[in-house]
């Protein structure tokens, strides 16, 4: 009987692996309790903003996992296929229409789209929001679905601050343009 063949890799003998030496997040910070004075859970986190109901906070919770494996805000966006992209198909570039990728997770964004049409109509520092956005554009065709959308993502990067930071939703912080 011949002996098992040798398997060569790539690595040298007595340094570790190039998967072993990941850059290590920091640790998140510990929970904040809530008003029940029971400690918060990373499921309790998305759910925490408004519109946000227990499914939605499970598919957000299940889409983002990990908050700390995105650098950037942009990264959750195109997750979730709201980042902007513009069509450009032989137009130049000041009469590109900016429109939503679509790119990324169709239940997600149709999931974050209606608790974003529930949460502007049922929190008061949401409709402030949204009524601002809406200012001196209510004429315009689509334009309310298209606040929504946007509203949307500004929900879903909320809710991605909240569980990287591990508090709960604050309305003037929202209003006052933070993220969280």
């Amino acid at each position: 009987m011949s002996a098992p063949p040798t398997i060569r890799t790539n690595r040298i003998p007595g340094r570790p692996s190039p998967r072993a030496a990941a850059p290590q997040h920091p640790a998140p910070p510990p929970p904040q309790r809530l008003a029940g004075a029971k400690t918060l859970k990373l499921v309790d986190v998305p759910a925490s903003s408004p519109g946000v109901g227990p499914v939605v906070a499970a598919m957000v919770l299940a889409a983002i996992g990990d908050p700390h494996r995105f650098q950037h805000r942009r990264q959750v966006l195109r997750l979730a296929g709201l980042d902007l992209c513009a069509s450009r198909s032989g137009k130049t570039s000041d009469r590109a229409v900016p429109k939503i990728s679509k790119q990324g997770k169709g239940a997600l964004r149709y999931a974050l789209v209606h608790a974003a049409i529930i949460a502007a109509h049922q929190n008061p520092a949401i409709r402030a929001y949204f009524t601002r956005c809406l200012e001196g554009r209510q004429h315009e065709r689509g334009i309310r679905q298209k606040m929504y959308v946007k509203l949307a993502a500004k929900l879903l990067v909320v809710a991605w601050h909240l569980m990287k930071t591990r508090s709960v939703f604050d309305p003037e912080r929202f209003l006052a343009g933070q993220t969280g």
